[in-house]
């Protein structure tokens, strides 16, 4: 019997729409002041804990959904129902250089057009990657926010440990599905709160798609094969 919730928050996948429908299946920590660590939380602030960037996880920093089986949840991982919205991975790669561009250094070069500050960001996600490091040479910030987010939600054999993964498009009628399991009103907001307008600003090139595409080749099969029904 799943009783339990869990939501793997994926950066620049409407988390913060998430977080504000989610109660009281989900519980906030204070992030503000003195973040706790999980031996001093209780159970039911694991979750939040986890998805806070913050918090060190050593080798598992993007291989959430497998430290929660392996460490917080070892003998009760099933009855937690356990899901994650997946975004087209070109918007959410567009979504993560508009919200970085301002907040990473190296990405600065204001004399250059965006084009040329989208190759840089593209070359500094694929830096970040072949860094053994999760704080060098970029911040940890910078790489948990473009992490992919296949390696996020499978186990050491590539199977996915999620019970439902959603497109994004779809989130109304998922927070109300979710809800619904767990006998709550399914009064829900019909569409995420997330910037739209990216495609809009700028369309990348057909060599920065494959760029794309090299950087983030199994997000794609989430979003095609894996993503379900509401």
């Amino acid at each position: 019997m799943q009783d339990r919730l869990f939501w793997l928050h994926v950066k620049k996948s409407a988390g913060q729409s998430t977080h504000n429908v989610l109660a009281p299946l989900y519980r906030e920590v204070d992030r503000s002041a003195q973040l706790a660590n999980f031996i001093q939380s209780p159970v039911e602030d694991y979750n939040d804990l986890l998805n806070t960037y913050l918090m060190p996880l050593g080798p598992y920093q993007m291989r959430r959904t497998l430290f929660a089986k392996k460490f917080l949840y070892p003998n009760d991982f099933e009855r937690y129902f356990k899901f994650a919205f997946v975004r087209e991975p070109v918007d959410r790669c567009l979504s993560q250089f508009f919200y970085l561009l301002d907040k990473e250094p190296g990405l600065r070069p204001r004399l250059r057009g965006v084009s040329y500050r989208f190759d840089l960001f593209l070359d500094t996600v694929a830096a970040a990657r072949a860094s053994p490091s999760f704080r060098r040479p970029h911040s940890l910030h910078f790489q948990t926010h473009t992490a992919a987010m296949w390696d996020d939600v499978v186990d050491d054999d590539g199977h996915v440990l999620l019970d439902a993964i959603y497109r994004l498009e779809d989130f109304g009628p998922a927070i109300a599905s979710v809800r619904e399991r767990f006998g709550l009103s399914t009064d829900a907001p019909q569409r995420a709160r997330r910037n739209t307008t990216d495609r809009k600003v700028f369309e990348p090139t057909k060599a920065q798609m494959a760029k794309i595409e090299a950087l983030f080749p199994k997000d794609f099969d989430l979003y095609e094969s894996y993503a379900s029904a509401p």
